[in-house]
């Protein structure tokens, strides 16, 4: 009799002891909760871009920096693949200023939005996806425009979270395709690449 509650007290005290266990993994996967998001190197951002991006401008890393703020950058050319004469000549600055905000971030995913003092009109993105480590990122989407032609962009974007903006911010997009069947002849073809950075490499933090 003693022996089989000897018994008993073990099979509850193990059934205890693996209910813990379970318990405990259970609330880690929960904690974690990881994502699946697509490498930088999918087909759908061109290897061309990557390389003009510049590798070493791509943050690598799955704990990237918490970004909920809003910065203003200038446009300044530095890297195409289009022929000399068929874009603006590289080392120009572009006289509009581009706005950009990152918000609503879990994890490695974000929503978008952007702006430019020519158009003044807002785009978001509902879904982009964020690398890297400390107080460096690169954010990377897809995006359609309402443009001529309504072309789709795969567009990488990178810099580091400093004091009073965004330092070494660098920002570039193919183009992947047009939506409308006749492309309007003065649109730049479909595979064209550029890249950007602001000329004082610090796009401010401002509020918009």
């Amino acid at each position: 009799m003693k022996r089989s509650q000897g018994i008993l007290s073990v099979v509850v005290l193990l059934s205890l002891f693996l209910s813990s266990c379970l318990k405990e993994a259970d609330e880690t996967i929960l904690v974690n909760d990881p994502q699946k998001i697509p490498f930088i190197t999918d087909p759908r951002w061109p290897s061309e871009l990557l390389e003009l991006f510049g590798e070493e401008n791509v943050h690598f890393g799955d704990v990237p920096p918490r970004l909920e703020c809003g910065f203003v950058s200038n446009h300044q050319y530095v890297a195409t693949n289009l022929p000399p004469g068929q874009s603006p000549e590289i080392g120009s600055v572009t006289p509009v200023a581009h706005y950009h905000r990152f918000c609503n971030q879990y994890l490695q995913i974000c929503e978008y939005h952007g702006m430019n003092s020519a158009e003044n009109v807002l785009h978001v993105v509902d879904t982009a996806y964020i690398t890297g480590h400390d107080d460096k990122f690169t954010v990377y989407f897809l995006e359609t425009w309402s443009t001529s032609g309504t072309p789709t962009l795969a567009v990488v974007m990178s810099g580091e979270l400093a004091d009073g903006g965004v330092a070494g911010f660098r920002y570039g997009y193919q183009i992947v395709s047009y939506a409308d069947e006749d492309i309007p002849p003065n649109v730049y073809p479909v595979n064209s690449v550029f890249i950007f950075q602001d000329p004082d490499h610090l796009s401010e933090y401002t509020q918009w």
